[in-house]
């Protein structure tokens, strides 16, 4: 497994004056994260030994949002083999529409984990963050699977239910009986905040298992670009 952790250069920050001026950044506004992104995978392909089939990505919170992003654009979508958010932050609308901008030009296989108690991104959603300030609002969590469930061709927004680790439930929308890649597979966690879910927790609890070993890594090795 190679993991690649891209780490922004300082430079000027596109909401930050004065002293704050210097803040993490790739480049100057306006930024292209969807062009950095397709720079690193061509670095990466071009310096490494790689299966370019077996390109993923996944991410939490900020890094979620982004991952999600990538899914739904169709010249990154067609990169990675599959997608995991987790804790996403779906800004920058609570609009169960949102997602009509999303064309990723393929079924997309995604994966997300989420907490029931999550603060910082509420698994409900949110019209505005507590400065009343609706840049952030959010879509639900559930509203959000839904579509993507439906973007890879399910007829409905029906799944099936297990509990597959303890205090986690998971929905499972398998849309096609001969593409495996038409799959979206969702976890939602009771009493984990905004956390990427491990033994040991960051900032918002923990959890029995790692999510990495038990669910990303086993994910991701069951889908491969055709």
């Amino acid at each position: 497994i190679i993991a690649v952790y891209p780490n922004g250069a300082w430079g000027p920050g596109k909401l930050f004056t004065g002293s704050a001026a210097s803040a993490r950044a790739w480049q100057g506004a306006p930024y292209s994260p969807i062009s950095y992104t397709q720079d690193v995978v061509k670095e990466i392909r071009e310096n490494l030994c790689v299966d370019t089939a077996r390109l993923y990505a996944s991410g939490k919170s900020n890094g979620a949002g982004f991952t999600n992003e990538l899914a739904c654009t169709a010249s990154t979508a067609g990169i990675f083999a599959a997608f995991a958010p987790i804790s996403a932050a779906l800004y920058p609308t609570a609009d169960s529409n949102t997602q009509a901008g999303c064309n990723p030009g393929r079924v997309v296989p995604l994966l997300n984990f989420h907490g029931l108690a999550d603060p910082v991104i509420p698994f409900n959603g949110q019209a505005n963050n507590v400065a009343g300030n609706t840049t952030y609002a959010l879509p639900n969590i559930d509203t959000w699977r839904v579509e993507w469930a439906l973007r890879n061709g399910c007829a409905d927004g029906s799944s099936v239910v297990t509990n597959p680790f303890p205090n986690t439930s998971m929905n499972t929308w398998t849309c096609s009986a001969t593409n495996p890649a038409a799959v979206v597979h969702a976890y939602s966690v009771a009493g984990l905040g905004h956390s990427w879910p491990g033994i040991e927790g960051y900032d918002g609890g923990v959890t029995a298992y790692n999510v990495t070993t038990v669910a990303i890594i086993p994910f991701f090795d069951n889908h491969t670009l055709a």
